[in-house]
This record gives C-alpha cells, structure tokens and sequence, in this order.
C-alpha cells in the first residue's frame, strides 16, 4: 500500500510537471515543486509550489536527464506513473531535440513496454487527464514502438468516442497512412476524406488531398483522381506568382501531381485523358505546364509520337497561347530524339512560319529565338542540297526558291 502511494505521488508530480509552460520547465533553477519536509507519514506527502529561482538551470544533459527517467520507469509498476514518465521522456526529446541516449531498438522496447499500461489506464479511467488525450499518447507509443496495428486501434477508438477532439485531422491522417501502407487504398481514401473535414486549414488538409488522390489513383478510378489533383493545384496555384513561390513540400506536391496526371495520360495515349480532363474543369492557367510535363514524360518513355502529339494538342486547344511556341519546340525534339527526320523538318517549317514574324517574334522567349534561328539555318542548308540534287529543273528552281526564303 505504502509502495502504490508513493508510485502516485510521482505521477502527480509528474503529470503537474508535463502541463506546465514549456518555458517554465526549461527556465526555473529550482524545481517547481517540492515535497513537504515536516510530513510524519507517506501519507501525509503533498507537493507544494515554490517560487521558481531566475537563476540558471543545472548543468544537466539530455541524456543524463533521460537516463534518470528511464531507470524509475524500471522500477516502477503502477501503470499512471509509467505513462507520466514515458510521455515526459517525449517531451524531453521534444523540447530540446537529440535522441534520449538509447539505441533504436532500446527506444521501441521501452514503448513496447508500456502498451499494456495504456490499456490499463484507458480501461479502469484512472488517468488524471483528458480520455482523448490518453489515447492519443498511447497511439504516439504504438507508432514508436513499431507496432502499427495497435496504434491504429488506438486511433480509431479516439475518434469513434470523440467526435471534436483535436486529435482528430492527424488521428485520421495517421489512419490513412496505416492503410495506404497495406495497399487498403478504399480505407486510405476514406480516412484521408475526414482529415478534410475535420482538418480544415491545418497543415494536414493539403497532405490528405494529396494522399486521396493518390489512393484514388491506385484503385485505377483515374478520373476521380485526376480531379483531385486538379482540387490540390488549384489551392498551390497563385494567379499572379503561379507555383513559384509555393513552399518546398507544396512543390513536391505540385511536382507529383503533375506527374501523376502525365502517367494516367500515358494509359490512353498522346493527351486524350488530359483533354478530358481540361473540358471538366474548363481551362487552368497552368494547363501548358500540363501538357508539357506529359510531352516531356513521353519523350522519357521513347514515345516519341505521343510526346509530339501532346504537345499538338496544347497548340490546337490554345492557338494563341504564350506558350505555344514552347509546345510547339518541344514537339520538335520529340521527333528529332525518335528520329522522325521528315516530321521533324515538317514541324520546324511550321515553327518558323507560325512563330516567325509579326507580334509572335516579339514574344519568343530567349531559347526559342534561338530554336528559330536554328531551324532558318537547317532549313535553308537542306532545301539548299535538295536543289543541288535535283535533276528536274522545276523542283530545284522551287528547292533554291525556298533556301533563300528560310
């Protein structure tokens, strides 16, 4: 009996330590609390506050702190105290980085070790503190003791038997993961459905669009997920800057969901699906980003054909777009690289006139002036041969008329 209570004064002590300040905690040279010095029985113990001294804290590593906390985590058995130490040692790790002075495999057996303490806690509602938060901390302990099921139960039973808890967007959001991982993707979806809802405007909401798309994707309901990427572009997408001053993460994002959208293309060939795709959600600004990441995509692929087809598509759907001059050298390449001589020499005839004079010249970029003065060069040189070569003298009046106009 003497042994529980001293176990439950620790863990009041500790648990009225975990909620103070950070500051609080980092800053004081005196413990916030002591125990009463003139107590005749264990009983008779009580924490009292004291001020906390300004001056600088003891000289004591992260390790070393740790160290200490795992070693009462030993030699204690009442469950509340040995979830009070373990949730501490987080918040060490927490508050000042580094790792606790243990091996990884030390570090998972110390979690392990304490599971069936949460669920003792969670059965006989012992712990001082909030349900939800409870489950949440054995949940984190699930996740570092590698034991995902048992996290994922934990979870769940957080957010079945707390509708408004705070824990909500990442407890879903972990769910999600959980199932993804075990190639659930219909299970992912709908975890990653409800970060949405409950996690609107939290750092988890783009992630779980992101990670539906990407479920949708893998359960072959390609046009629902390219939907969804179009959703999480168009919240990247600034109308003045477009991506480029999107976060790194959100670039990755933005990167990915491109390339998503490029491999669902490359199902149906040339740009079919993203032509599709376009007339559902009407046009999108970066609708040539679109176009020529797939006409790049399939040049990786050796699809040359294909690469110069989208690329065509994007000129046909926008004429008049800026950067159809840039569609149009990429279609070029792709031609050049699968070794379409003709069509590529058709093509580069079609740059020089479409993109040569008037207004459009003013409006090449650097390269694809570069790309005009080129394809003048290689034109003229090989109508040039071409009349040199002819016997008939019409074509090679016709051959030399034409190297003097490129």
């Amino acid at each position: 009996m003497i042994e529980r209570r001293r176990h439950r004064l620790i863990a009041a002590v500790l648990f009225s330590a975990i909620l103070l300040p950070a500051q609080a905690l980092g800053t004081g040279g005196a413990a916030p609390f002591r125990i009463q010095e003139n107590a005749k029985t264990i009983g008779d113990l009580r924490p009292l506050a004291v001020e906390i001294a300004r001056s600088s804290p003891p000289n004591v590593s992260l390790e070393g702190a740790a160290a200490k906390q795992i070693e009462v985590l030993h030699e204690v058995s009442d469950p509340l105290t040995r979830v009070l130490l373990v949730d501490r040692l987080h918040h060490l790790q927490s508050a000042f980085g580094g790792d606790l002075g243990v091996t990884d495999e030390q570090e998972r057996a110390l979690y392990r070790d304490v599971l069936d303490d949460y669920d003792q806690l969670l059965a006989s509602g012992d712990y001082p503190g909030p349900r939800d938060q409870l489950l949440y901390q054995a949940a984190r302990a699930g996740a570092y003791a590698e034991d995902s099921a048992r996290s994922v139960h934990y979870l769940e039973t957080l957010v079945a038997e707390h509708e408004d808890t705070q824990y909500a967007p990442e407890a879903y959001f972990r769910i999600g993961e959980h199932y993804f991982s075990e190639e659930a993707y219909a299970r992912a979806e709908s975890a990653y459905e409800q970060v949405v809802v409950t996690g609107a405007g939290t750092h988890f909401e783009d992630k779980a669009i992101y990670m539906s798309a990407w479920s949708q994707f893998l359960q072959d309901r390609h046009q629902d997920a390219g939907d969804t990427f179009i959703a999480l572009l168009d919240r990247h997408h600034d109308a003045e800057t477009g991506f480029d001053k999107v976060s790194m993460s959100a670039r990755e994002q933005v990167d990915d969901s491109m390339r998503a959208l490029s491999i669902m293309s490359a199902y149906e060939g040339e740009a079919r699906a993203l032509n599709e795709l376009l007339d559902r959600h009407q046009d999108r600004e970066y609708a040539f980003l679109l176009y020529e990441r797939l006409a790049v995509f399939y040049r990786n692929q050796a699809r040359f054909r294909d690469s110069a087809a989208a690329a065509d598509s994007f000129r046909d759907r926008y004429p008049d777009h800026t950067h159809a001059p840039v569609l149009a050298d990429e279609a070029i390449r792709s031609l050049e690289a699968g070794q379409y001589r003709e069509r590529a020499r058709g093509m580069k005839a079609d740059f020089v006139l479409s993109y040569g004079e008037g207004s459009w010249l003013e409006r090449l970029d650097e390269t694809r002036r570069e790309r005009l003065l080129t394809s003048l060069d290689t034109l003229g040189r090989w109508h040039y041969r071409q009349a040199q070569s002819e016997e008939d003298i019409d074509d090679r009046k016709t051959n030399y008329a034409q190297a003097a106009d490129f």
